[in-house]
């Protein structure tokens, strides 16, 4: 590794495949929480909890392929991380764990809590860099996607939260 992988600031890659990659990603998020409904019986509510489901365990898998490389990125924006290094290492956890939880619990009234409280805390962070300009990588995807850290990340973080709402009252 190189000294330049060791900065948090992990560079970004504005190059059209990373974004090609990223819409891949989200398009078999998509494609795979619309089979599990169809499979499931279709409903709003099952809709909406298989598509966060897939999300949160597509997107905690992919943090965990290079797991140093994320916490680094991560804690340049996060504010949680920032005082805690150890949040880091167990945020991937965590989103595996709320993915499984939508995916073999479904809609539920504390995993829906929990989803707010943890992407309304993570949304703070985003915001703040991106009104202070800060040209970082977005740690959402890992490594393995190398975005800058724009309104992308607080709309993934706002849609999970809003999701999260939204099914409180399905």
């Amino acid at each position: 590794m190189n000294h330049h992988d060791m900065n948090h600031h992990v560079e970004p890659l504005e190059k059209p495949i990373e974004y090609v990659k990223f819409t891949g990603v989200i398009l078999g998020i998509v494609l795979l929480a619309a089979l599990l409904t169809e499979v499931q019986g279709w409903s709003m509510a099952t809709a909406m909890a298989n598509f966060m489901g897939v999300f949160f365990v597509v997107f905690g898998l992919f943090k965990l392929v290079q797991l140093e490389m994320f916490v680094l990125a991560f804690r340049g924006y996060d504010i949680v991380a920032k005082r805690f290094k150890l949040w880091g290492y167990v945020f991937p956890f965590v989103e595996l764990a709320l993915g499984a939880g939508y995916l073999l619990i479904g809609n539920n009234l504390w995993l829906n809590i929990t989803t707010m409280i943890i992407t309304g805390v993570a949304s703070i962070g985003v915001v703040r860099e991106l009104r202070r300009k800060t040209i970082m990588k977005c740690a959402c995807l890992g490594t393995v996607i190398r975005l800058p850290l724009s309104k992308v990340s607080f709309v993934e973080d706002f849609a999970m939260f809003a999701m999260a709402g939204l099914m409180l009252f399905l």
